[in-house]
């Protein structure tokens, strides 16, 4: 080997070389990064667990107050409905009465319209009673003298019909 060809295979030893420390410097600069995404990936994980918990955290604080807003609302719903079924019940008992009232004004004047119609009755039938009464008398009046009258002529026959 000649020294030139020595020096070339020097040259190429020494491009070698710093090319492999080039690289060595690069893997070192590769291996640094893998590193800090290692890291990086454990902080995420870390921080995707710690995400996990405050969403399932969150989550039941939400169902929790959903329900505390649920119950909130039936409890209005029924307290209206109640206030509501209050109102219209108040409303129904003044109808009922208005109604109840005019019903009795009406059996008022019902009862008043029989007492009249008593009244008036009752005189009618004491006069017709009076007037049977008095033709009664006067029948019984008639019927005495034609009894009289015909008691005096079989009297009368009893004795021609003897002599």
């Amino acid at each position: 080997m000649t020294e030139d060809q020595t020096e070339k295979v020097f040259a190429e030893l020494a491009k070698l070389s710093r090319r492999t420390t080039k690289t060595e410097a690069s893997l070192g600069e590769v291996r640094q990064e893998l590193a800090e995404t290692r890291a990086d990936l454990r902080r995420a994980n870390r921080t995707w667990d710690e995400v996990q918990v405050d969403l399932r955290q969150l989550i039941a604080k939400t169902q929790e107050d959903f329900r505390a807003e649920l119950r909130e609302k039936l409890a209005e719903n029924r307290r209206q409905a109640r206030a509501e079924t209050r109102t219209q019940s108040e409303e129904t008992r003044r109808h009922f009465e208005i109604v109840a009232e005019s019903l009795r004004s009406d059996l008022r004047l019902v009862a008043e319209g029989l007492d009249a119609l008593r009244e008036d009755l009752g005189g009618k039938i004491e006069a017709t009673r009076r007037e049977a009464a008095a033709g009664i008398a006067e029948v019984k009046s008639l019927l005495r003298l034609s009894y009289r009258d015909l008691d005096r002529r079989v009297v009368r026959l009893e004795e021609t019909a003897q002599v």
